[in-house]
């Protein structure tokens, strides 16, 4: 069970559409006066008061845990999502049993839409759906046999039993036939986009095989070189470019297996400015001295959860493609910081990004830019503006689906002499010390012909 999955699929379903979340707020409090105004329940305000705080700490759960939950949480949520319905239950049953038929009609009504509710979660685990189809079982059983226990006539008990046991069958029937449907669609759709992935790596492995043997025969050069060389800074000078060429193959090698299977490496809280720290290093090795580097870390003590060695290939994926956009030489910044979104925003791929608060790593170079006309293709598998055989068009796209992975996004800015990569992904730290501005770290600026 993809554990993040189940818990955003439980988010969704309760919190995903505001305008219904807000309209069955208002029909609960509406409904409950209504209720006290006219038989002067005072279990109405309760019934509607208590679910509200059951909804406001179930919110509060979910946001806690989204994108890093485990077992124990996706069980805790799955629980109380079923107290929060056992208690949306109980008063509408106990309007039906009142005896009075506008409060029974109403009742009935409540019931019902509640078990349409049930139909639209999105569930793989077998035990959930039964333990919904149980409970509208059991609720409807107790506000049948409330109304058995108004009537005389034998034919109309033997008639509600009877639509009782119909009704329940029927939609435990439905409720399986639904979740069933789902998981074939789901796996459908996970062959097809696996079947796609290895048909693109089939069509591109010429290309990327063509590219890794001119990054292999550089490696070699420079060893050969430095087998013969008899000046020391020479010799080392050699070996630090074949280094670098050894270093670039690798990048390549992890964008293949990230792009052809789903990552098994696990995630874990690393602190932003440590990350920052590891991209500066790589740069010294990988880059020419004519490229400038600032590294701008964050003035708060930042983290984020992610694959440390897939953050560092995305990461370095963008530096590369910031040093090969500026024809050789230039200045590279790194920085890091928080961002907040309080819009929809869509990113490189097209997906809609949540509103929240994200931690920010951006990779800008004082490059030409890149035009309006190809800006909205550069995220697009196997594009590229490189010449025949220098590229594979798969450095963005790799980065694309490494925030999406981890819930965030990637965001270009671009304009003559200011192009702006920003890799976004979800502040997990909820209990973080703001440090003044003065207090932080300072910039640090390397230059490579300094070095």
């Amino acid at each position: 069970m993809n554990y993040n999955q189940e818990l955003d699929a439980l988010f969704v379903v309760d919190f995903g559409t505001p305008l219904e979340t807000a309209f069955r707020v208002l029909g609960m409090s509406v409904g409950s006066a209504l209720v006290f105004k006219y038989v002067g329940w005072i279990a109405a305000p309760v019934w509607a008061v208590g679910f509200f705080m059951m909804l406001a700490i179930y919110w509060l759960f979910l946001t806690y845990w989204r994108g890093r939950a485990n077992l124990c949480v996706v069980r805790m949520a799955q629980v109380g999502f079923l107290i929060q319905a056992a208690w949306f239950l109980w008063f509408p049953v106990l309007m039906v049993v009142s005896g009075d038929v506008p409060l029974a009609a109403a009742g009935l009504t409540i019931m019902a839409c509640i078990y349409f509710f049930f139909m639209r979660q999105f569930d793989y685990e077998f035990w959930l759906v039964v333990a919904r189809i149980l409970l509208v079982g059991l609720s409807s059983a107790v506000a049948i046999g409330g109304l058995v226990l108004q009537l005389d006539d034998a034919l109309a008990i033997a008639g509600l039993g009877f639509a009782w046991v119909v009704m329940t069958a029927y939609y435990a029937q439905v409720m399986l036939v639904i979740r069933t449907d789902r998981q074939q669609v789901k796996l459908s759709v996970e062959r097809a986009a696996q079947s796609q992935k290895m048909e693109a790596l089939g069509q591109m492995a010429g290309g990327v095989a063509h590219d890794f043997n001119n990054i292999l025969a550089a490696a070699m050069g420079h060893l050969e070189l430095a087998q013969i060389e008899e000046d020391e800074a020479s010799r080392n000078d050699s070996l630090k470019q074949a280094n670098a060429s050894l270093g670039r193959a690798a990048i390549v090698i992890k964008d293949l297996l990230q792009f052809a299977r789903p990552s098994l490496q696990s995630k874990s809280q690393l602190p932003v400015n440590t990350l920052l720290t590891r991209i500066e290093a790589l740069c010294r090795s990988a880059l020419p001295s004519s490229v400038t580097i600032g590294v701008f870390p964050s003035s708060t003590h930042l983290s984020v959860e992610v694959e440390e060695d897939h953050f560092l290939a995305a990461a370095m994926n963008l530096v590369i493609n910031a040093h090969q956009a500026m024809n050789g030489s230039g200045r590279i910044e790194l920085r890091a910081e928080v961002t907040s979104l309080s819009d929809d925003q869509r990113d490189l791929s097209g997906d809609l990004l949540e509103p929240g608060s994200y931690v920010a790593v951006t990779v800008r170079d004082n490059g030409p830019g890149i035009p309006m006309e190809i800006a909205d293709k550069v995220g697009a598998p196997f594009f590229t503006t490189k010449l025949e055989g220098k590229g594979t068009g798969l450095g963005l796209p790799m980065v694309a689906a490494f925030a999406r992975r981890v819930g965030g996004g990637l965001i270009l800015r671009s304009k003559p002499g200011d192009t702006r990569f920003t890799l976004l992904i979800p502040q997990r730290d909820r209990h973080e010390v703001q440090r003044k501005p003065s207090e932080g770290p300072k910039p640090r600026l390397h230059n490579k012909g300094r070095g």
